[in-house]
């Protein structure tokens, strides 16, 4: 627990020092919220999270830290930690980072990372070009890249979209794509759903259960002890709900 004990001391000393450097050009405005998210994926893995989230935002780069408690049908009960930045680095792109930890009531461990540039684009759409890393103690590790579109249909609605591709510890690439929206309908509230196709196992396209963390705990290749890997495309949905105040 010591690792996952300094990742949180590292957040929050992060989300201080973000909070202290918005006050010269911004309103840094602190929040705090939840939520809850369900995975349905190959193999029939059901993962279940609820979460709680401080950070700041408003100002012109923004942070959070998070803390989770899930339920994977593969891999059991545990904890998750995440840390997130949001830094601007012109005139419209900005720079995103995360950085999650999971801990298992029996022996697993996991590592996520994914780091990118989201680019704006016409009518209020967003691109994201990320970078993914996956890691844990059973033997599985991904590396690879994810390209995300978000693109507003109403003023509560958006529909986005996503694709990518990553090297599988001792197998094949894994590859996903997906199409889902994101429904807000008042402020602070947003309920989420995503169906899509994965090649492999399931590619970690966030780092962590439910999208905003996105994708199961494995992030690759089948189950320790399996030998057999199935190629066909497989389907998965995704549904979660979060809420932020003020």
């Amino acid at each position: 627990m010591r690792a996952t004990s300094g990742l949180t001391a590292l957040v929050l000393a992060v989300l201080a020092s973000l909070g202290a450097s918005n006050q010269a050009r911004a309103v840094a405005i602190p929040f705090a919220g939840g939520g809850f998210d369900f995975y349905d994926g190959p193999g029939g893995e059901i993962t279940r999270s609820s979460l709680a989230t401080i950070g700041v935002a408003g100002g012109a780069a923004s942070g959070a830290a998070t803390i989770m408690r899930y339920d994977d049908s593969v891999v059991g009960d545990g904890d998750g930690f995440q840390g997130t930045v949001s830094v601007p680095v012109a005139e419209g792109p900005r720079v995103r980072a995360w950085g999650s930890r999971f801990v298992g009531q029996s022996d697993f461990r996991a590592w996520r990372a994914k780091a990118g540039v989201e680019n704006p684009l016409i009518s209020g759409s967003t691109l994201g070009l990320y970078y993914l890393f996956a890691d844990d103690n059973h033997g599985d590790r991904t590396s690879g890249g994810a390209a995300e579109l978000d693109v507003p249909m109403a003023d509560e609605l958006t529909g986005r979209a996503s694709a990518g591709l990553a090297a599988v510890t001792d197998g094949p690439a894994s590859s996903q794509g997906s199409v889902g929206v994101a429904w807000r309908p008042t402020p602070g509230l947003e309920f989420s759903g995503d169906l899509g196709l994965t090649r492999n196992g399931s590619l970690t396209t966030s780092p962590g259960p439910g999208r905003a963390l996105s994708l199961p705990l494995l992030g690759n290749g089948p189950p320790a002890g399996i030998p057999s890997i199935d190629l066909r495309p497989e389907r998965f949905v995704e549904v979660g709900m979060r809420v932020a105040l003020p």
